[in-house]
């Protein structure tokens, strides 16, 4: 499964001396930046966000200031994709999509900031879209908020925003955790390599359905019980097109047609 890395408005308005400093910015950059290093010397696509805010009043990111800049730390190399925006989600009006999808990328690694505002929103949007997400909640950053008098504290909003993502968007895990997976061995592999590596696999007497992903075989079993894409849809609270992207993953990876091919499967090996 071909990865991307997604890192969003790490921008220099965040940091120290910025028109809007975060908690930790600094810290969640650094493990960006070891992420970014990862991917790189992997050889696999980076995907700069840059928000420029375009709504009255704004204080920050304006356009033309060096607050807008994306920060020295994580400043993306020639031929490294860069993606303006203007909302929290990184996908509204931006060739975000269709670039992952020129990339083949399947999963996403996300990072950045602010959590609770554009992390949240890309990574639910992602996951909307049918991407395996991950985000690496140590390489993220937010700021204190207040509701109704009552002061939330950074820590608390970016926990709590890390624990309603964990499931079922995304993956949540640290950045040495994450490089620890990805860099077994001490070495990094590009994404060719990678695929020599699974076709090498291929031979062995593996069942079809230990290579699918976790919510892969979820959805397989629910096909195989008789739920529909709705059903499915309702009890997993995604989308009905998600849930067919998923279904057609599911079939193409195990090489069957029909979802009474996926039944039959799931009833030889006991799965249901």
């Amino acid at each position: 499964m071909k990865k991307g890395l997604i890192l969003i408005d790490i921008q220099n308005d965040y940091f120290m001396g910025g028109n809007m400093e975060l908690i930790a910015m600094e810290q969640a950059a650094h493990n960006a930046e070891l992420l970014l290093r990862a991917f790189r010397r992997g050889q696999l696509p980076v995907f700069h966000i840059k928000h420029i805010s375009e709504r009255p009043g704004a204080t920050f990111f304006l356009p033309d200031t060096k607050g807008v800049e994306i920060h020295k730390s994580v400043a993306p190399q020639s031929g490294e994709n860069v993606i303006e925006k203007h909302f929290p989600n990184s996908f509204r009006d931006t060739d975000l999509l269709s670039i992952l999808k020129i990339s083949e990328v399947e999963e996403v690694v996300i990072c950045g900031a602010m959590s609770h505002m554009c992390v949240d929103a890309t990574t639910r949007a992602a996951f909307d879209f049918g991407f395996r997400c991950t985000v690496i909640e140590d390489a993220c950053a937010t700021r204190n908020l207040e509701h109704k008098g009552v002061l939330v504290e950074a820590r608390i909003v970016h926990a709590a925003f890390m624990a309603a993502l964990a499931v079922p968007y995304a993956k949540v895990i640290s950045a040495h955790e994450y490089i620890r997976k990805v860099n077994a061995g001490g070495k990094y592999i590009s994404a060719s390599l990678a695929e020599k590596l699974v076709s090498h696999l291929d031979a062995f007497d593996k069942p079809p359905h230990e290579n699918l992903s976790d919510r892969e075989f979820q959805i397989l079993c629910m096909v195989a019980e008789g739920k529909t894409l709705k059903g499915i849809a309702n009890k997993l609270c995604i989308s009905e097109k998600t849930v067919s992207t998923y279904r057609s993953r599911i079939l193409e990876k195990m090489k069957m047609s029909t979802n009474a091919d996926l039944t039959r499967y799931a009833l030889e090996h006991h799965l249901v």
